[in-house]
């Protein structure tokens, strides 16, 4: 187990801003909640590999799971300590049986609302064979509650949120960031820290699902991934290749299906 550093976090996790409001004719000086925003630099065994714009919060989860959801480690028990530096914002993670090189990675800056530009396909060993049957009516109640369930995003518009869920529809982690990217691998790293496994288990996310969203899901095994909004043709046919069973346009009472028809089942009349 990893030792953890800088666990109570004192960054704030939003503000507020000065701002004017235009409403039925009239402007007038309102305060506005804004969620903060920090670019945090990632470091494996004394080397860059990305920086991380987010919100402060939660870090260790998200570096966790940025580095399972990039190929950079299989498990969280490839960690042998876990630094996080308020002052300069940066993390460090020791990896023991890792040996790295000075410049193997190229760093990337990812942004809030983005991943990587260019990445590496995942390896065909990925493709799904077997996938849970999930009931649509289960799937249709964790919906209505993900999308109820973030109080921050209620109080500044400014967040995604992701969230894993039993195949039978309870609720077992949630996060909140200010990227779509960094919820999800914050959600499979806190799943990675705590030996939740991911065979029985459902995705869901906010966000847009772009082809770095689907090669997350791809590469940490997730069965379902369920999304509120569109995919783009790419992670489409991604995720068709590699058969997740992926739903997207999800709402309390209807979603689309991209791929695992025959796994979407409905037991009640």
């Amino acid at each position: 187990m990893p030792a953890w550093r800088s666990t109570d976090m004192a960054l704030p996790f939003y503000t507020e801003i000065s701002v004017y409001s235009y409403n039925a004719g009239a402007f007038s000086p309102v305060k506005l909640s804004v969620n903060a925003e920090y670019p945090v630099a990632v470091f494996v065994n004394g080397e860059p590999v990305a920086t991380i714009a987010c919100s402060g919060a939660d870090v260790h989860e998200l570096a966790v799971g940025f580095l399972m959801a990039e190929g950079i480690i299989k498990g969280y028990e490839e960690i042998s300590a876990l630094d996080f530096n308020e002052d300069t914002l940066t993390i460090e993670a020791a990896l023991g049986n890792t040996e790295i090189f000075p410049g193997q990675f190229s760093t990337a800056h990812i942004v809030t609302g983005g991943g990587r530009a260019k990445r590496n396909i995942p390896p065909k060993s990925l493709v799904r064979k077997n996938n849970p049957t999930v009931d649509a009516d289960v799937i249709c109640r964790a919906i209505d509650e993900f999308l109820h369930s973030s109080a921050m995003h209620e109080l500044t518009h400014g967040v995604h949120s992701a969230a894993l869920y039993r195949i039978s529809g309870e609720k077992i982690i949630f996060y909140d960031e200010i990227g779509r990217h960094n919820a999800i691998d914050k959600v499979i790293g806190r799943a990675a820290m705590n030996s939740v496994g991911l065979d029985n288990s459902m995705l869901l996310s906010t966000g847009r699902i772009s082809s770095e969203i689907a090669m997350k899901v791809i590469q940490c095994g997730v069965p379902v991934f369920i999304s509120r909004a569109s995919p783009t043709d790419y992670a489409a046919s991604l995720l068709k290749e590699y058969n997740v069973v992926s739903l997207c346009r999800a709402h309390e009472d209807r979603f689309l299906i991209i791929n695992g028809r025959e796994n979407i089942v409905r037991t009640s009349s």
